[in-house]
C-alpha cells in the first residue's frame, strides 16, 4: 500500500515535470533564424513562478526583406496553471506612447502587470504575453537616445526656456540618429505596420491560431492596424484609452490642444468641497508661471535610473510641463489647490513628486526617443494638413501655449535625417473592424479624448464602450475595469459588463 501511494507520487511528480517542460513555447532552431530565445528573466523571479519565461523574439527589421538584420524585442510568458486550456491567449501590447517601456527589469511592476490582467486572461485559463514593442525599452535596439539623456541633467540644472533646451538638445538628438545608422539600424522600420508583422510572426512561434490583444493609448493602434489587415488571428480586443491611426494631428487640434490646460484649470468640477473658480485658478497658476521665470525654485531629487540624487531647477516652463505630464492619472486634481498655495509662498512639498515624475520621463533610459520620432514621421506627418494645423496653432491661446506649440511646429523633426519614408495611404483609412472590442475609457481623459472614441466607435462593428471617472490608462485606476475586461473576454456577447 506505501510502496505504491509512492510510485503514484513518483509518477504525478514526473508527469508534472514533463507537462512543465512541454508547455513552454517552442524556440527557434538556429541562431540567425526567426523566433523565440529563452533568456533569464530581467526581473526576480520567484522560485515557486515555474509558469513564467521570458524570450527575446528575433524578427527582422524589414519585413521585406525576411533574410536580412534580425532585431530582438522582449517577451514576459505567464502560462496558465490550466496547462491543458486550449484558449487563446493575452497579448499586452506594450506601453504605448508611442516609444514607452513596459519596465519590464522591474519586479513589481511586472507584478503590478500581472495582477491587473489575470482576471481576464490567467485565472480564465488563458496565458498572458507581455511585450515591449520593437525599438523600446528592453529591445535590442532600444532606439533610446543616449547623447540626450546623458545631456538632461544638466539641462535641468539651468533656467532655460524650451526653445533655449531644444536647441542644446538638438546636437545630441543628431548624434544618437547617427549613431543607430552608422551600425546599419533603418529607422524607417520603426512604425506600426512592423509592429503588426511582428505580432503576426509572434503568434506563429506561439503555436496560437488566434490572440485576445490588449492595448492601452497607443498601443491600441497597433491592435487596431492588426486587426484590419489579419483579422482572423484576433478573438478580441480590449482597448484603453484608445488612440485611432485615422484621426489626424490637425483635427480638432485647438481643442484638443487645450485640453490638458482646460482640465486643470477646471479640476474643482471633480473634487468635492472645492469652490475655486476656473478662471482664479487660470490666473493663479500663469502668475506662478512668470514667477517662477523670474526666480526659479531648486529641488533636490533622486534619479531614480541610476540612485544618484541630482539637482533641478523648477522654473516656469517646467512647472507648467509638469502639470500637463501629471493629468494621466487623477492624484493632481486633489493636489492642484495645496500646489499652487505653496508656490505662491515658494515652497515645493506637495509639487516635488509631480517634478520628479516629469524629471523621471525626461531621464528614462528605457523610453524609445528615436521610435516615437519614427513613428510620427512615418504615420502622423505625412497624413496631417500641415496649413490648417498652423492655422490652428495661430488661434491658441498667446504667450506659453502658442509659443511653445510654434515652436514644436517649426523646429526640425528629423524625418528626413532619419530618412523615413511616408506610410501607404491605407494606413490612415477609415475601415470596418468586426473583431469583438471593448472600449475602456476615463470620462476625464484629456490625452486621448472620449469624444474620439464615442466618434469613431461606428467603426467597430461589434464594440461595447465601458466608461469610468478616471483620466488615462484605465486598467491601472480602476479594478472595476478589470472585471469588465474579464466578462466581455470570456464572452463578448455578454449583456452585463459592469462590476457591480
Amino acid at each position: 500500500m506505501k510502496f505504491n501511494l509512492i510510485l503514484a507520487l513518483i509518477v504525478l511528480v514526473a508527469g508534472f515535470l514533463f507537462a512543465l517542460n512541454q508547455i513552454a513555447p517552442p524556440e527557434r532552431s538556429g541562431s540567425n533564424a526567426i523566433g523565440l530565445e529563452r533568456t533569464d528573466c530581467w526581473f526576480d523571479k520567484q522560485p515557486w513562478e515555474l509558469f513564467t519565461y521570458c524570450y527575446y523574439m528575433h524578427v527582422p527589421e524589414n519585413h521585406q526583406q525576411p533574410e536580412g538584420r534580425l532585431i530582438q524585442f522582449p517577451v514576459v510568458y505567464f502560462k496558465s496553471t490550466n496547462v491543458f486550456s486550449n484558449k487563446s491567449p493575452v497579448l499586452h501590447l506594450g506601453g504605448g506612447g508611442p516609444g514607452g517601456p513596459m519596465y519590464l527589469d522591474y519586479s513589481e511592476g511586472v507584478d503590478n502587470i500581472k495582477e491587473e490582467h489575470d482576471d481576464f486572461s490567467l485565472k480564465q485559463g488563458r496565458d498572458l504575453i507581455v511585450i515591449d514593442v520593437r525599438g523600446t525599452g528592453l529591445a535590442k535596439p532600444s532606439l533610446v537616445c543616449e547623447p540626450l539623456v546623458e545631456l538632461q541633467s544638466g539641462i535641468l540644472a539651468q533656467n532655460l526656456s524650451f526653445e533655449e533646451e531644444w536647441k542644446l538638445s538638438e546636437p545630441a538628438y543628431a548624434k544618437c540618429i547617427d549613431q543607430y545608422q552608422s551600425l546599419g539600424h533603418e529607422l524607417t522600420h520603426y512604425n506600426s505596420t512592423s509592429v503588426a508583422k511582428d505580432i503576426d510572426l509572434l503568434r506563429t512561434s506561439l503555436n496560437a491560431k488566434a490572440l485576445v490583444l490588449y492595448g492601452v493609448s497607443y498601443g491600441a493602434v497597433y491592435a487596431q492596424e492588426i486587426a484590419k489587415n489579419t483579422p482572423e488571428i484576433i478573438e478580441s480586443m480590449v482597448l484603453d484609452s484608445a488612440a485611432f491611426p485615422h484621426i489626424s494631428m490637425d483635427e480638432d487640434h485647438y481643442d484638443k490642444a487645450l485640453a490638458p490646460y482646460r482640465a486643470i484649470y477646471n479640476y474643482c468640477l471633480i473634487i468635492d468641497g472645492c469652490h475655486a473658480s476656473a478662471n482664479l485658478t487660470q490666473r493663479r497658476i500663469w502668475a506662478i508661471y512668470e514667477k517662477l521665470e523670474l526666480q526659479p525654485l531648486a529641488m533636490t531629487l533622486e534619479n531614480y535610473n541610476t540612485g544618484e540624487n541630482l539637482t533641478a531647477l523648477l522654473n516656469g516652463n517646467r512647472f507648467i510641463a509638469s502639470l500637463i505630464n501629471s493629468v494621466y492619472s487623477m492624484a493632481i486634481f486633489d493636489d492642484l489647490a495645496q500646489i499652487i498655495e505653496e508656490l505662491e509662498q515658494g515652497q515645493t512639498e506637495t509639487m516635488e513628486p509631480y517634478f520628479a515624475s516629469y524629471v523621471a520621463y525626461m531621464l528614462d533610459p528605457q523610453w524609445g526617443d528615436l521610435s516615437a520620432q519614427a513613428h510620427y514621421c512615418y504615420e502622423m506627418k505625412p497624413f496631417a494638413n500641415q496649413q490648417k494645423l498652423r492655422q490652428s496653432i495661430d488661434l491658441l491661446p498667446p504667450g506659453y501655449i502658442r509659443d511653445s506649440a510654434i515652436h514644436a511646429f517649426e523646429s526640425n523633426d528629423f524625418c528626413e535625417e532619419m530618412n523615413v519614408s511616408t506610410a501607404n495611404r491605407s494606413f490612415f483609412s477609415e475601415k470596418t473592424i468586426d473583431v469583438p472590442t471593448l472600449f475602456l475609457h476615463g470620462q476625464y481623459d484629456s490625452i486621448t479624448p472620449l469624444s474620439d472614441v464615442r466618434n469613431e466607435k461606428k467603426l467597430f462593428t461589434h464594440s461595447r464602450l465601458m466608461t469610468y471617472p478616471t483620466a488615462h490608462s484605465v486598467m491601472t485606476a480602476e479594478a472595476c475595469a478589470e472585471i469588465s475586461a474579464a466578462k466581455f473576454v470570456e464572452d463578448p456577447s455578454s449583456v452585463e459588463l459592469s462590476c457591480w
